[in-house]
Order: structure tokens, then C-alpha cells, then sequence
């Protein structure tokens, strides 16, 4: 059961939204959002569920395709791989599926053998049905679990927000270069980069 925080948080985000939040618990969670594909991306946080449109539509694939691209000219490879809405565990309490998540293989391997795995980074692709307040607890959430750097992307304004584990963040617009490193070693790449069609 989430703590009052939690609680006080969740009753402010439903009441702005008119809707009371849902609570289920995992097994409930798993057999009936994990897997649904209906437009809308599912979270479990604390027993509640996030519910949320699905940021990866296909006029902004463009994006993970940039991104992908990019990754895989760099130069030693990485020993990792960006992976598209991958399932992520921050806590036994809080499932999230970020749009891009990079994971190492050795992460990779681990996962698959059922260990609780936080990745160095996500990407968020932002739309203009976000709200402010569920995007900056998502980021904070990311970095309070150990993710150590989260990128926001906004389409509709071509613009990338940084956050760094430090608490330390920029914004990169147009020429400006959006750097990975030193999670991905030569992951520099510009907005303009990202945004190209």
C-alpha cells in the first residue's frame, strides 16, 4: 500500500484529472495491463496504475530511428543496446516502460534471469497531452531509483532536456549536442541529429 506521500500525491494528480486513481496489485497489473495494446502505455507505481497515450506513435518513430542509427555507427561498438519500451522495474513496488531505455548486454542478461535491473539511461518522448506534473515525477522517480542520466525529448518543440543523477540538467536545442557519455562513450549527438526527417 503506497505511503502518505505517495497517497497525497496520487489524490492530487486524480483530482486534477477528475478521475479517481486505480489500485491493483502486480499479478492483477500483469494479466491485465502488461500486454494490452490499445493505444495507451501502462505503469504500476505503489499499486496504482499510470495509464498514459503511448509517446512512440508511428509519425515519431523517426526519433528511435535517429537514435538507433547513430548508436550503431559508433566507434568501439557498445556493449549494449537502445531497446523501445522495454519492461522496467525501479523498485518491487514500481514497474515503468520508458519509450528508450539503453541497456548493457551484461544488464540484459541479468534481466532475463529475473534480477531487478536499473538502467544507466531512458528517453522519454514527450507529447503534448503530458502533463508537467506526471512527466517531472516520472524523471524524478527515474533518478531517485538510480537511473544516473534521463532525456526528454519534445517533438513539438525539437528541444531535449537532460537530467543527470548529480542534479545537474541542460537543455539542447537546434546544433546543440546531447551527450550520453559517459554511459555511452561517443553518443554525441546533435537535436537537429535526433529531429531529422
Amino acid at each position: 500500500m503506497p505511503n502518505s506521500l505517495v497517497q497525497e500525491s496520487v489524490a492530487h494528480y486524480g483530482a486534477s484529472k477528475g478521475k479517481k486513481p486505480l489500485y491493483v496489485s502486480w499479478s492483477t497489473f500483469e494479466k491485465k495491463y502488461l500486454s494490452r495494446e490499445d493505444g495507451y502505455k501502462y505503469e504500476w507505481n505503489n499499486g496504482r496504475i499510470d495509464k498514459t497515450t503511448n509517446a512512440m506513435r508511428p509519425k515519431q518513430w523517426f526519433i528511435f530511428r535517429n537514435l538507433q542509427v547513430f548508436f550503431q555507427t559508433i566507434v568501439p561498438i557498445p556493449n549494449g543496446l537502445l531497446l523501445q519500451e522495454a519492461d522496467v522495474f525501479l523498485s518491487a513496488t514500481m514497474h515503468k516502460k520508458p519509450d528508450i531505455t539503453f541497456a548493457t548486454f551484461e544488464q540484459i542478461r541479468l534481466a532475463e534471469g529475473d534480477e531487478r535491473v536499473i538502467p544507466a539511461l531512458v528517453m522519454e518522448i514527450i507529447s503534448p497531452t503530458d502533463s508537467a506534473y506526471k512527466v517531472q515525477e516520472k524523471t524524478s522517480e527515474y533518478l531517485r531509483s538510480g537511473v544516473s542520466m534521463v532525456w526528454l525529448i519534445y517533438p513539438h518543440t525539437e528541444e531535449v532536456c537532460l537530467y543527470r543523477a548529480d542534479l545537474s540538467s541542460s537543455i539542447c536545442r537546434e546544433k546543440a549536442i546531447c551527450s550520453a557519455q559517459p554511459i555511452i562513450p561517443g553518443f554525441n549527438i546533435s537535436v537537429e541529429e535526433i529531429f531529422r526527417k
